[in-house]
């Protein structure tokens, strides 16, 4: 969804660009293009960050939000029914923990996940939210301590309220392959 939503911003940055370059070069719309790092504008080509820096002289915004509703989805509460995901990430992970069976202390001492994320844009990011993913899955199973109320609502459902896991909680040997 993330990655959708930023596409669209790009987008509407890409058509503020290319308006741009056609009122500044004096070439039509159709005529300008985006490719591997350059603006093709006509048969000349620039270098995009040239264009992006005299658009940026002109006191034009590049900046811009984008906004993805992932289709297809529906889920009914009541019924326990519907498609509540378009796509499901798949992986396998395995922990290697020391139990004190006198005490109940533990420690998580190496993990391996393997973790199928497709075409990577960005691996330092995927690698970095399955680490955040694990630990906060690691800290759920571990510290964190599920109290309802009487009125059926979850009392520790918040920060204050549990005991979330810390740095110092994160595997020191922790391998990530995707």
């Amino acid at each position: 969804m993330n990655a959708m939503a930023a596409r669209e911003a790009a987008e509407k940055i890409k058509e503020r660009l290319v308006a741009f370059a056609s009122d500044k070069y004096g070439v039509p719309v159709d005529k300008i293009t985006l490719q591997d790092g350059h603006v093709m504008i006509g048969n000349e080509p620039i270098l995009l960050g040239q264009l992006a820096k005299a658009a940026v002289m002109s006191r034009m915004s590049l900046s811009a939000t984008g906004f993805y509703a992932t289709p297809k989805i529906t889920w009914n509460w009541q019924t326990a029914t519907g498609r509540p995901f378009l796509y499901f990430a798949y992986g396998a992970a395995c922990s290697e923990v020391i139990v004190d069976t006198m005490t109940g202390e533990m420690r998580v001492t190496r993990v391996d996940v393997l973790h199928d994320v497709g075409k990577s844009l960005n691996p330092a990011v995927d690698i970095g939210q399955i680490e955040g993913g694990f630990v906060q899955g690691m800290g759920w199973l571990t510290t964190e301590e599920l109290v309802w109320g009487e009125a059926g609502r979850l009392s520790t459902h918040v920060p204050s309220t549990y005991k979330i896991p810390t740095a110092s909680d994160v595997p020191e040997d922790f391998r990530i392959t995707l």
